[in-house]
C-alpha cells in the first residue's frame, strides 16, 4: 500500500492577482511616509532665543545601536573592515580583537548605499540621513513582506490586515521601528520562511535560512516556527489525503532544509570560525547572565557537565546589568501595550464559536505561532517586534477563513449588505487604530537631542588624528555612538558585555569593579598594565566614584584632564601622563 503524501499548500484562483504589484508598490509608498515621519518627528522645535517653529525634532539617532550599524556599513564601504581583518581593534579587548565575526553581515552590506553620501568620517550628518532612510526603507519591506504573506495564502483584499502590524503592534513596535537594526531583516526571513514551510519549499526554505544566518543571529526561530507547525500539525490532524506521518515526515525534511541553510550560511560566512564562537558568547553566555536563581546555577551547572562553561561564577554574571530588556509586562503597561494582542485572539475565538465556524488549518497554525509570540512579547517588550506581524498574518488568515465559510456565505444570503459593512469596519477601524498609535507616539515623543557624549566623542576625533589612541570606557553600551563619532579611536568592548567577559575575565572584573565604586589607590595603574590605554573617558553620573578619583589623579599628575564638556559637566576625557619615557 502506497501512503499518501501530503500536498504542498495551494492558493486558490484569485480575482485580485493583477493588482498585487499596485497594492504593494502603494502599501510601500504610506509605509515610506509613515515610517519616515518616525524617522524626523515633525512638530514645536524651540529656538536658542525661546521662540518656537514647525520642523524636525529628531536630528539623531535615538539611543541604541543605531550609530554603530551605520558606522560599519560606512567603514566597509571605505575598506577599514578589510583592512582590520580578524583585529577589529575598536574593540580591542572583546572577542573580537582576534577573532571577529560579523553577525549582521549582510544587513551591514544592505546598508552601504545609504552612506553614499557621507564624504568622509567627520560627515556625521549625511551618515544619520542616510540610516534613517535605511530604516524607513526596511521598514516599508517589512510591510510589504506581511502583504505578500497573506496573498500568499489567498488571502483576499490582503491590504486591509497590513495595518494591524502597527494596531497589534503598538507603541513598543514603533518605538523600536525608530532605531536602525537588523531585526526587521530577521522579520521578513522569519515570514518568508513560514510560508515555505506551508509550500514545502525545502530548497527555497534553506536559502531563506542561509540569507537570515548571515544578516541576524536570532536565525534559531526559524526552528521555533518549524516545532510549532510540526505539533500543531499533529494535534490539528492531517490535510486530506495524507496521514500524520507523512506529513510528520514531510516536515523532517523541512527542518533538515532549515538546519542546512543554517550550516551554508555559517560556511558562507567571511568568519565561520569566529561566526560559532560569537553565536556560542551571545545564545549560551548571555542566557546564563539573565537567569535568575535556582534556573542560573542549572543553567552554570549544565553548561560544565557539557564542557561549555560560561567561564565565570553566578555571582560575576549578578553585577554585569544583562536582560535590562528581558523585563515582563505589568500594571499600566500592560494595558496599553498588550491589550490589543491579547484580546485579538480571544475575540477571533469567540466570534467563531458565535458563528459555529471551524478556522483553517493554516489560520489556527499561524494562530499558534502568533500566540507564542505574544508570550514571549509579554515577557519582553523586544518580542513586539516580531508579534505584531505574526499576530496580524493570524488575523488575516482567521478572517479569510471566515468569510470563506458557509456560515458567514448564510449571514451574506440573510443579510446582503451587512458583511460588506462589516469587512470595511474592520478595515477603517484597523486603519484608523494603526494611524492613532503613530500618530500619538510622533506626538508624546521628545526631541531625539544629541546624546550627552556626543561632544566627547568629536572632541576625541578632532584630537586623535591619524594617532588612534585607545580611550578606556566603564559603559559598554555607549560605544555605539563613540565608535560612530569617533571611529579613528579605539575602544575596549561595546554591543555586549560578554564580549569581554569572554575574552578576558580579569578585564572583565576590573571594569565591573570600577563601574560600582570600587576603587583603590593602585586602580589606575592596573588599568594602565591590563588595557594600555592612552585616554580615558568618565561619565561622573554613572561612576561617581571613579570620576572624584581621576580628578585626585589629575592633582597627583598621573592623569591630565583634557576635556570637560560645557553642558554636560559630569563628562570629561583625561590623558594618562606617562612617566619614565
Amino acid at each position: 500500500m502506497i501512503e499518501a503524501q501530503p500536498q504542498a499548500l495551494s492558493v486558490p484562483a484569485d480575482p485580485e492577482q493583477g493588482s498585487a504589484l499596485r497594492q504593494g508598490l502603494l502599501l510601500f509608498l504610506i509605509s515610506m511616509l509613515a515610517f519616515m515621519t518616525l524617522q524626523i518627528l515633525p512638530g514645536t522645535v524651540t529656538n536658542e532665543d525661546g521662540s518656537t517653529r514647525f520642523g524636525l525634532r529628531s536630528r539623531s539617532f535615538p539611543l541604541g545601536d543605531s550609530p554603530y550599524h551605520v558606522r560599519m556599513a560606512y567603514l566597509y564601504r571605505t575598506g577599514a573592515i578589510a583592512e582590520a581583518g580578524q583585529n577589529f581593534h575598536w574593540m580591542s579587548d572583546s572577542i573580537w580583537s582576534d577573532a571577529f565575526a560579523n553577525k549582521e553581515f549582510l544587513f551591514h552590506l544592505y546598508l552601504v548605499p545609504f552612506t553614499l553620501g557621507a564624504d568622509d568620517i567627520s560627515d556625521t550628518t549625511a551618515l544619520i540621513w542616510g540610516g534613517k532612510v535605511a530604516s524607513a526603507v526596511l521598514m516599508s519591506l517589512l510591510m510589504v513582506t506581511v502583504f505578500a504573506a497573506l496573498r500568499c495564502f489567498g488571502v483576499r483584499h490582503a491590504w486591509a490586515y497590513v495595518p494591524l502590524v502597527i494596531a497589534l503592534g503598538g507603541w513598543v513596535f514603533c518605538s523600536r521601528a525608530e532605531e536602525l537594526r537588523a531585526w526587521p531583516m530577521g522579520v521578513i526571513c522569519s515570514l518568508t520562511g513560514w510560508v515555505m514551510m506551508a509550500r514545502n519549499r525545502r530548497i527555497e526554505l534553506a536559502l531563506v535560512a542561509a540569507i537570515f544566518t548571515l544578516a541576524y543571529s536570532a536565525v534559531h526561530f526559524l526552528v521555533i516556527l518549524w516545532a510549532v507547525r510540526t505539533v500543531l500539525m499533529l494535534v490539528w490532524g492531517p490535510e486530506k489525503g495524507a496521514t500524520r506521518r507523512s506529513e510528520f515526515k514531510a516536515n523532517l525534511w523541512l527542518l533538515a532544509a532549515i538546519l542546512g541553510g543554517i550550516l551554508l550560511g555559517a560556511l558562507l560566512h567571511p568568519n565561520r570560525d569566529g561566526f560559532m564562537r560569537m553565536w556560542a558568547v551571545t545564545y549560551l553566555l548571555v542566557p546564563a547572565g539573565i537567569l535568575k536563581g535556582a534556573a542560573r546555577e542549572t543553567a552554570f551547572d549544565l553548561f560544565a557537565a557539557l564542557g561549555i562553561s560560561p567561564g565565570y561564577s553566578t555571582e560575576e554574571a549578578s553585577r554585569m546589568l544583562l536582560g535590562m530588556e528581558f523585563l515582563p509586562l505589568a500594571g499600566t503597561d500592560l494595558l496599553v501595550a498588550g491589550a490589543a494582542p491579547i484580546l485579538a485572539p480571544m475575540l477571533l475565538t469567540l466570534l467563531s464559536l458565535r458563528l459555529r465556524h471551524r478556522p483553517g488549518r493554516e489560520a489556527v497554525l499561524a494562530g499558534g505561532a502568533a500566540v507564542l509570540v505574544l508570550f514571549m512579547f509579554l515577557n519582553s517588550l523586544r518580542f513586539a517586534e516580531i508579534m505584531g506581524p505574526f499576530m496580524a498574518l493570524a488575523v488575516g488568515l482567521w478572517l479569510d477563513s471566515l468569510f470563506k465559510s458557509r456560515r458567514w456565505h448564510s449571514i451574506q444570503r440573510q443579510r446582503p449588505r451587512l458583511p460588506g459593512l462589516l469587512k470595511k469596519a474592520g478595515a477603517a477601524l484597523a486603519f484608523l487604530a494603526a494611524t492613532g498609535v503613530l500618530c500619538s507616539l510622533i506626538a508624546i515623543k521628545d526631541p531625539n537631542l544629541p546624546v550627552p557624549w556626543r561632544d566627547a566623542a568629536l572632541f576625541m576625533r578632532d584630537s586623535a588624528g591619524d594617532s588612534r589612541p585607545k580611550v578606556f570606557h566603564t559603559q559598554w553600551d555607549v560605544f555605539p555612538a563613540l565608535f560612530f563619532y569617533a571611529p579613528n579611536c579605539d575602544y575596549l568592548v561595546g554591543m555586549d558585555p560578554n564580549y569581554m567577559l569572554a575574552h578576558d575575565v580579569g578585564k572583565s572584573r576590573l571594569i565591573w569593579d570600577v563601574y560600582y565604586g570600587k576603587v583603590e589607590e593602585s586602580t589606575l595603574s592596573r588599568i594602565q598594565q591590563l588595557f594600555k590605554p592612552d585616554w580615558l573617558y568618565v561619565d561622573a553620573n554613572v561612576t561617581p566614584v571613579f570620576g572624584r578619583y581621576c580628578e585626585e589623579q589629575v592633582q597627583k599628575g598621573t592623569l591630565e584632564r583634557i576635556y570637560k564638556d560645557a553642558y554636560y559637566g559630569h563628562i570629561a576625557v583625561y590623558r594618562v601622563v606617562k612617566r619614565g619615557g
